[in-house]
């Protein structure tokens, strides 16, 4: 069952815990935050994150991304929609890469000095569907204003945090639901899984969106992350009054 945050912390004041203590404990941004510490301190990580949008009950798109981050600086992202490549965003440690693979042409800019930098960067240069998972590696999980919050399955063994902002409209809903899954309790689990959930209404009619994004930690890639343009691809109008300076 899931125990509602505030009835944790008034829980916790009536065992004689301090109220401090108990907000410490039970922050969600602190427990989310400790999950990503965790996953982004590891040598190697893997993230595969699949998706779609519904737009009046029609599936219009398909998407998916594949991130992959090497200690201590280098990340590779690769974006696809309906199985075509749309987008690689790399940080080689030295400069962030943009391809976009339907213009066919690239760009750089300097690397930042820290990984959650580098992922602030990477953010503003993808796609939408990327967005909340790189504000969340860059250290941001506060998307919602207000939203109610729970633990699974309890304060003191957490193992993940449901964050939403929903209303109920009939038998359904709108608003948005986003859990974040940690492999152990916190404060040692590292990030397992992301789901994020929206239904909004447009003029189009409702828009439902799901993306699903799955974390491993495997012992090493089979490739060097670093950029290469692809064959035929040429630089973007403003990167040759850039090239040498950055």
């Amino acid at each position: 069952m899931r125990t509602p945050y505030r009835w944790v912390v008034v829980l916790a004041s009536l065992f004689g815990v301090s109220a401090a203590w108990a907000q410490a404990v039970v922050d969600p941004d602190q427990v989310i935050g400790a999950a990503v510490g965790n996953t982004l301190a590891q040598p190697y990580v893997f993230i595969e994150q699949v998706g779609w949008e519904n737009l009046r009950g029609n599936r219009v798109a398909d998407h998916l991304t594949r991130v992959w981050i090497e200690s201590p600086n280098r990340v590779y992202l690769e974006a696809y929609k309906d199985g075509a490549l749309l987008l690689r965003v790399v940080a080689d440690g030295s400069k962030v890469w943009r391809y976009d693979a339907v213009r066919n042409e690239y760009s750089f800019s300097q690397q930042p000095g820290t990984l959650s930098q580098t992922f602030q960067v990477m953010a503003a240069w993808s796609r939408k569907e990327d967005q909340h998972l790189l504000r969340l590696l860059a250290g941001s999980s506060n998307w919602l204003i207000l939203p109610d919050v729970y633990y699974m399955p309890s304060s003191a063994t957490i193992n993940e945090v449901l964050k939403e902002r929903v209303k109920a409209v009939g038998a359904d809903w709108r608003g948005e639901k986003h859990t974040f899954r940690f492999d152990d309790f916190y404060p040692a689990g590292k990030m397992q899984r992301l789901t994020l959930e929206a239904k909004r209404d447009t003029p189009n009619g409702l828009s439902h969106t799901y993306f699903d994004s799955q974390f491993s930690y495997p012992a090493g890639f089979s490739f060097t992350i670093q950029f290469t343009p692809p064959p035929g691809a040429k630089p973007a109008a403003d990167l040759p009054g850039r090239i040498g300076g950055g």
